[in-house]
């Protein structure tokens, strides 16, 4: 079947969006899973490049180009939404205080699903020493930056302070 649209282009970019849900099913079915965003989008990808090739008849470089563009801009808008609901401390809190008042140490106690605050601390520190940014101190007690960990904490300063961002954000 061949769709005729006055655009090739918009027709890219719709199919992007019309298989924007391939992203959304994917992720959800990953959920918790390593690489669940890396594969949704690649399976949201592949379900693009299907589509606009069943589609339309002679996509040139430039409409490939534009869709592909759209198609980074949902991916990039959907990790960071998912950035923002899934590691928003404050967030989370809020919406834990949505149905009814708690206690600070409720509220820490049960934070992430009963794993609480320390998890999450715990769950930052072991992704600081994965990528070399951070180890720990003898006996394990303490945290100290490496080089490269220095390096990228002066350059976000830098970006903090332009930013007007302060101490905790």
């Amino acid at each position: 079947m061949t769709l005729v649209v006055d655009s090739p282009q918009l027709l890219a970019v719709g199919t992007a969006l019309a298989t924007l849900p391939v992203l959304l099913g994917t992720h959800a079915a990953l959920r918790g899973r390593a690489g669940a965003l890396v594969s949704a989008a690649v399976a949201h990808a592949v379900a693009w490049l299907v589509a606009c090739r069943a589609l339309a008849d002679g996509l040139g470089v430039a409409d490939w180009a534009a869709g592909g563009a759209f198609l980074l801009t949902l991916w990039l808008g959907w990790f960071q939404i998912v950035s923002v609901l899934g590691r928003g401390f404050s967030l989370q809190l809020l919406v834990e205080i949505e149905t009814e008042p708690r206690s600070l140490p409720a509220l820490i106690a049960g934070y992430a699903g009963g794993r609480g605050v320390d998890w999450m601390l715990e769950k930052r520190v072991r992704g600081l020493e994965h990528f070399r940014l951070a180890q720990r101190l003898a006996g394990g007690e303490g945290l100290q930056a490496t080089a490269r960990g220095l390096t990228l904490a002066r350059v976000a300063r830098i970006y903090k302070t332009m930013a007007g961002i302060g101490a905790g954000g």
